[in-house]
């Protein structure tokens, strides 16, 4: 996004936690009334086919007042509103702060940049109940809402930019008696510890007749995995969000969600692929964190969360914080500067599933248009865990801490043992150190605790032992390597990765 301070994105004058509703999510529905008295139905709009823009704005906020300036949503509605040839567009200007008053939108107010009514020849409208529902973080938040009711945020275009984003594909109206298709993905992104992920999607209905049945199949490539009937009654651009049958990866997989019925009319719209993260797995209690930041070094900021989603660990711009990407330029100044090198040293409470986020305010990422930031999250033994830098607002990393060790008591004498790496798709490497000459029994088991490979049977002399262990023959999943000296035993976790 472009960095120009005289026309960034502010903070509202009180506290919110939550960036603007997301691109692909339903626009909410409101009915409310102009400064004239005339009130406005947002699907009616949309269900006579006009692509509405809805500017969120404040009276008091200098951005707004410099965009309102332009022009832009005055010379839309002018050309392409109603009574023109177009008629395509419809605009609101929805003054959203409950804290303003009518006079300040006049320009007679103590709270407000100048006149924002006259001239002006679209609705505007004083009323701050669409506040929370459209979740507005900053002034001003301008959204474009497509007929089959999709919030995309446009952010403070021009005339010719507005006019642009109305004619996209994606903003036609529904045409055909029958087409279903899949809007987005809403089920579980990440998995921990050989844990089920519960997918789930969220059909519409974007034809002009009821959708009364649909097939939703879950593809892992061509291969179909998981497929659920669904049967009920969606009008036009209506909706409904179906829970599907787990799914269990053992490795980070794209899946492709594909919707069908009888009869659809347009099968550009019936897929939707989303990538589930599997857990990288480490058996550190200890990392590094290196960061380089692009200029904007006080948009960012990172934390690492357990699987109650309770922060153990954060830095940077304090101000930003885990919800804080693409809300614009955090207040204050704290945090890490411009084009620097941070190292930070971690150590975790336990083992368990985490999750490393790394934000930026802006929501454009560390790298590359203002210097090329980035950032690795490392172990012990220098695995890369989490590594990024072109990703927008947030980057969302999970890895599984494994250090323990299984058994009453631990192998006396088994020390430094490390296996890597981890998960592994043909070759387990096996380090360990023994403290004196030992008979050990190494084998791996599968969770249900059945051997499934004898790696030692012998005596160990002491010192330094380097072992490998041949996976390629194992199904992907989660094993165990077993260490026993006949009362003792030591056991490590690892995945193998097909």
């Amino acid at each position: 996004m472009k960095k120009l301070f005289t026309l960034l994105l502010v903070v509202m004058s009180f506290t919110v936690s939550k960036a603007q509703l997301a691109n692909g999510s339903v626009a909410p529905n409101w009915t409310m009334s102009d400064i004239n008295g005339q009130s406005h139905t947002l699907y009616n709009y949309l269900d006579s086919g006009y692509v509405v823009f809805l500017d969120f704005t404040a009276t008091w906020c200098p951005p707004c007042w410099s965009y309102h300036n332009t022009h832009a949503f005055a010379d839309l509605y002018t050309q392409y509103g109603p009574g023109t040839a177009d008629n395509k567009v419809r605009v609101f200007a929805i003054e959203g702060d409950a804290s303003t008053t009518s006079a300040d939108l006049h320009g007679t107010g103590s709270n407000t940049q100048g006149d924002w009514v006259t001239g002006v020849p679209y609705p505007i409208i004083d009323d701050a109940s669409q506040t929370t529902p459209y979740n507005i973080g900053f002034w001003p938040t301008i959204y474009k809402v497509c007929p089959n009711r999709i919030i995309t945020v446009v952010g403070q275009l021009d005339k010719a930019g507005l006019w642009a984003e109305a004619q996209k594909a994606e903003c036609a109206a529904a045409v055909s008696a029958t087409d279903a298709m899949i809007l987005s993905y809403d089920g579980t992104s990440e998995v921990c510890g050989g844990a089920a992920a519960t997918p789930s999607v969220t059909i519409q209905n974007f034809g002009t007749s009821a959708l009364t049945s649909a097939t939703i199949d879950v593809k892992d490539g061509n291969t179909v995995v998981a497929s659920q009937s669904w049967t009920g009654s969606l009008a036009t651009y209506d909706t409904e969000t179906i829970t599907l049958a787990n799914l269990t990866p053992n490795k980070t997989t794209t899946y492709t969600f594909e919707v069908t019925t009888s009869g659809d009319a347009n099968a550009a719209n019936n897929t939707f692929d989303q990538e589930i993260l599997v857990a990288a797995l480490t058996g550190s209690d200890n990392f590094v964190l290196e960061i380089n930041t692009d200029q904007y070094g006080g948009e960012t900021y990172w934390a690492i969360t357990d699987a109650n989603n309770i922060i153990w660990k954060s830095g940077g711009n304090q101000a930003v914080g885990i919800n804080g990407g693409g809300q614009g330029q955090p207040q204050g100044s704290s945090g890490y500067s411009g084009d620097a090198t941070i190292t930070e040293n971690i150590t975790l409470p336990s083992d368990g599933c985490y999750k490393f986020t790394m934000v930026d305010a802006y929501g454009d990422g560390m790298c590359c248009s203002f210097g090329n930031g980035s950032y690795k999250l490392t172990d012990e033994d220098n695995n890369v865990l989490a590594t990024g830098s072109e990703f927008g607002a947030t980057d969302v990393t999970p890895f599984e801490a494994t250090t323990f060790s299984v058994g009453v008591d631990k192998v006396t004498g088994l020390n430094d043992l490390n296996i890597f790496p981890n998960p592994v798709t043909v070759n387990l490497n096996v380090q360990f150190n023994l403290a004196e000459r030992a008979e050990l029994t190494i084998n791996v088991t599968n969770t249900l605790g059945q051997t499934v490979k004898v790696v030692n049977t012998s005596s160990l002399d002491a010192g330094q032992q380097n072992l490998n262990v041949n996976t390629s023959d194992l199904s992907a999943g989660i094993y165990f390597l077993n260490f026993s000296n006949g009362t003792q035993s030591t056991t490590k976790r690892f995945v193998v990765a097909k």
